[in-house]
């Protein structure tokens, strides 16, 4: 016999995305911002997509104005950055050389620096891939050892 899905209550699912909007709005959101680029985030069980008010590129703090846009609080700290990427699985790669296309500043092509690795874990192969460094005026030059 089919197991019956509970009814969901509509009233309490719009009052609890309400709260959440609500919350949303008392948050700062850390993230890295590309040129023309839009952040996305999901504190709670929505996501959501924010325009840009003002000017900024690259690893920021913000703060949402309203379920749709963002302005600017300033650059994000070292240890801000690291806590948005330990959410993410990491994947070594080596930069080859800069993407020429102006469009995309900061760019580089990369290939993976364990294949195996790469094709398990991501499904990627060893073609290079454009990876977005998020800072267009430094480029990879921090990141050789």
């Amino acid at each position: 016999m089919k197991e019956r899905k509970p009814k969901i209550d509509a009233r309490a699912l719009v009052a609890k995305l309400s709260k959440e909007g609500t919350l949303l709005l008392q948050r700062e959101i850390i993230a890295p911002l590309l040129p023309g680029g839009k952040i996305r985030t999901r504190p709670m069980s929505m996501v959501y997509e924010f325009k840009l008010k003002g000017d900024f590129v690259g690893w920021g703090r913000f703060r949402p104005l309203n379920e749709r846009e963002v302005e600017p609080l300033g650059e994000a700290l070292p240890w801000e950055r690291g806590s948005y990427l330990e959410l993410f699985p990491a994947l070594r790669v080596i930069l080859l050389w800069p993407s020429t296309d102006a469009r995309w500043p900061g760019t580089w092509w990369a290939i993976p620096f364990n294949e195996s690795d790469a094709r398990q874990r991501f499904g990627f192969n060893a073609e290079p891939r454009p990876v977005f460094l998020c800072d267009p005026t430094d480029g990879a030059g921090r990141f050789e050892r």
